[in-house]
Parts: C-alpha cells; sequence; structure tokens
C-alpha cells in the first residue's frame, strides 16, 4: 500500500473492509475466489490510468494514516477470531 498500489483481492483475503488495509471501491477491488471473469474485469478496470492513480493515491493515504502496531494488532485479531479446524 505505501508503494501506492491499488489492490486486487480474493474474497478469501484478509484485511477487508471499510477500516482496514484493503477498503473496496476505495483502493481495492474484490472477487470471489476463483472467479477468473471477475479478476479479468478488474484488471480491466485498473487499465484505466484516472481510475489506478484514484486509487494508488487512496493506498498511499490509508497507509500513512496506519502504523505498524495497528497492523499487527489487526493480524493478531484476524487469527484468533479464526475458526479452527
Amino acid at each position: 500500500m505505501s508503494c501506492g498500489l491499488p489492490m486486487i483481492v480474493s474474497d478469501r483475503v484478509g484485511s477487508v473492509g471499510r477500516t482496514d488495509d484493503v477498503q473496496l471501491g476505495r483502493n481495492g477491488l474484490e472477487y470471489e475466489f476463483g472467479d477468473i471473469v471477475k479478476l479479468q474485469q478488474h484488471i480491466r478496470t485498473l487499465l484505466s490510468e484516472e481510475r489506478r492513480a484514484t486509487m494508488a493515491a487512496a493506498s498511499r493515504e490509508i497507509a500513512r494514516q496506519r502504523t505498524l502496531q495497528q497492523s499487527a494488532d489487526g493480524f493478531v485479531a484476524a487469527v484468533c477470531d479464526a475458526p479452527r479446524p
């Protein structure tokens, strides 16, 4: 994120939400795992220079607002909340 890149993630990745690293529509796009057609659509979306630049700027802004401690706390919380086999 701090490199200023938009993100395309599957629905199996964590850290997606209004207050997370990947904020859908703002700096990231999500597709259902295995849905190659949707993944292709998202890649095509980011071929737009304007869209890519807007999302890249959002990634840099989100990264500036997050500390390493916040990221680590979020990771630990996600691991603790994960279902156990």
